[in-house]
């Protein structure tokens, strides 16, 4: 598990539940290389859930800030909920409004016992970030877009079946 990693699940963890917030519909097309089809709103670091997510789909957002200690984000994290429509193999990509970014994607799944486990993160410099992950149909998954460094803008994850 990366270092950055260890940030995430705490914060994530110590609220004793994940909080839910119901999804406010498209919002329109931020500018960027993506199109959305839904776009979530959360307060803080709170939990958006998106119940099921039709396939292929892009779910938009905007991190409030970005930065880092050098091990750790300091910034905004956007969390979203989702069970997905279709099992299978699915590519998750990242896509960010600012070229001069560094924005990060994990990836989580509930397990039996109700926790989160990491499935897969795409946490380099490269752009976009993506990730590849054998996906199973109505398990619920956990998307987190963090920055790193540069300023913070509008993001767009895809999910698309392989």
């Amino acid at each position: 598990m990366s270092p950055k990693l260890f940030w995430i699940l705490p914060a994530l963890a110590a609220t004793g539940c994940l909080p839910t917030l119901e999804p406010v519909g498209d919002q329109g097309l931020p500018p960027g290389q993506y199109t959305c089809d839904q776009y979530v709103q959360e307060v803080g670091n709170e939990v958006v859930n998106l119940t099921i997510l039709l396939t292929p789909s892009t779910f938009c957002g905007t991190l409030d800030s970005t930065g880092n200690d050098g091990t750790l984000y300091t910034g905004d994290r956007d969390n979203t909920l989702f069970r997905l429509d279709s099992g299978g193999p699915h590519l998750i990509t990242l896509e960010w409004e600012q070229a001069d970014s560094d924005y990060d994607l994990y990836l989580f799944r509930t397990t039996d016992s109700g926790d989160y486990a990491e499935v897969d993160a795409s946490s380099g410099s490269s752009y976009p970030e993506q990730i590849t992950a054998s996906m199973e149909a109505g398990r619920e998954y956990l998307t987190v877009v963090v920055g790193w460094s540069g300023p913070a803008a509008g993001w767009g994850v895809s999910v698309e079946p392989q």
